[in-house]
């Protein structure tokens, strides 16, 4: 069997297996870039040095087509990604294409790199956040300089405190209706999503600010109606998950912010979380984390500060007694 066919195939059986459309769409990414780099050979033809020669094609040669233009490598978690994408490729050929010999069998996962998590700053987020109201400023010879308020205004600020204050991944964002949102209490319900392994369902909650900006903006929608999406475009139509990425990052240039991407709204609401007092339990289950281990990433983070906080306001060492 080609293996563009047998591809085809995964992708039925794992969406029947209730993965997301995006875990199989992520999986198909580098699936299908093995088919046209292989030349779609026969699935039993396929060696370990064939493998190896694409994994080096991407890390060497392959120059990625961004949003924005950046054509930088391709980075060692999406490196990992392919591995897992073959990996679980195989996994499924062994057990429904009777495959005998696994390509992928000792090829080594990469090894992971931990990036380095900066939060916003409230400087940062100002900036954001009068760049998403307000045009950028206008000039002419005989008057000062004055802006205007962005048409896109109340929903790209409704957008930025909402996931700033809620800590939820921008695909969840973009999932959500009118329905799951209580502006009275502030409380979110964000529903499960596929397969529940990542998006599980739970509640999370909007402080006065959030609630306000983001009533602000479903004020000015006519016809609105519960199983409404939230956010939309400028026609009315829900904004997924890559326009809300391509905006934000838009904002972060006009802004002067930079590294403006949805996670690191994410990353931020989790720290500041634990910087003003919030335990690590309830911000996993905020943030809806199978397990601790990016949670005690966010916790080293805030102990940190509270160490660089200590040494700069010791009682006993600024009275030098």
């Amino acid at each position: 069997m080609k293996l563009s066919e047998a591809i085809r195939g995964y992708s039925v059986y794992k969406m029947a297996d209730g993965f997301s459309e995006e875990t199989i769409k992520g999986y198909r990414w580098s699936l299908d870039k093995e088919v046209k780099f292989l030349k779609d050979p026969e699935v039993e033809s396929i060696t370990e040095e064939a493998l190896r020669n694409f994994i080096m094609y991407l890390k060497t040669e392959y120059v990625p087509a961004r949003p924005g233009g950046d054509t930088s490598p391709l980075s060692q978690a999406t490196l990992d990604k392919v591995w897992v994408a073959n990996r679980s490729f195989f996994n499924w050929a062994v057990k429904e294409l009777h495959l005998e010999i696994r390509p992928d069998k000792n090829i080594l996962r990469p090894r992971s790199v931990s990036k380095v998590i900066s939060p916003f700053t409230d400087e940062d987020i100002q900036k954001l956040l009068k760049t998403a109201e307000h045009t950028q400023p206008a000039q002419t010879h005989d008057r000062a300089s004055w802006t205007v308020k962005r048409r896109t205004g109340a929903r790209d600020v409704a957008l930025i405190y909402f996931l700033l204050d809620t800590g939820v991944r921008i695909s969840e964002c973009a999932r959500l209706r009118i329905e799951d949102v209580n502006l009275d209490t502030g409380e979110v319900l964000i529903r499960s999503f596929g397969s529940g392994r990542k998006s599980r369902e739970r509640h999370v909650y909007m402080g006065k600010t959030a609630r306000r900006a983001l009533w602000h903006y479903l004020s000015q929608r006519e016809d609105r109606h519960p199983d409404d999406y939230v956010f939309l475009t400028q026609v009315d139509k829900p904004i997924d998950k890559d326009m809300a990425g391509q905006l934000l990052r838009k904002l972060g240039a006009r802004a002067g912010v930079p590294n403006v991407h949805p996670h690191r709204f994410r990353h931020t609401f989790a720290i500041q979380y634990l910087r003003n007092g919030g335990d690590v339990f309830t911000l996993k289950r905020l943030l809806g984390h199978n397990s601790m281990m990016m949670v005690e990433r966010y916790l080293l983070i805030a102990d940190s500060d509270c160490a660089t906080s200590h040494r700069h306001a010791s009682p006993v060492d600024r009275w030098r007694v």
